[in-house]
């Protein structure tokens, strides 16, 4: 999911041709045909500010180039409209989305208790859906 959503802004930005974006489509439809949809989506909602101050922090070399706010910011409106659409049931594999909202940037510790956050509602979801 998170693959259409970077395609689709390179392919706006003028870094996928029209041309090859024909090509992407059908790759990407071939390949989702031949994986089961997601059950759930845990949704990590964090603010393009904050995702920035993680890029900067990191020091990565590959993320040093090309990552901006402006950027940061377009991603932020694809995932938002991809959960928007997963969350009403627009997409014909729709299922559970967890949202959960980033509180700010995160150390290696705070992931590490939002993960496990996550890892219990999940399991506990899951031992529902199991019950019913």
């Amino acid at each position: 999911l998170g693959d259409r959503v970077f395609a689709e802004i390179n392919k706006r930005e003028g870094n996928i041709s029209e041309d090859l974006w024909p090509v992407y489509i059908d790759f990407f439809e071939t390949m989702a045909d031949l994986i089961s949809p997601p059950d759930m989506i845990v949704y990590l909602n964090v603010t393009p500010g904050k995702a920035m101050s993680g890029v900067k922090s990191r020091g990565r070399a590959s993320e040093n180039t090309g990552v901006t706010l402006a950027y940061q910011q377009k991603l932020k409106a694809g995932y938002d409209d991809m959960i928007k659409r997963v969350a009403d049931a627009k997409e014909s594999w729709a299922g559970r989305t967890i949202v959960h909202e980033v509180p700010g940037y995160m150390d290696e510790e705070a992931m590490e208790r939002t993960a496990l956050a996550i890892d219990e509602v999940v399991f506990n979801l899951l031992r529902l859906a199991a019950a019913t």
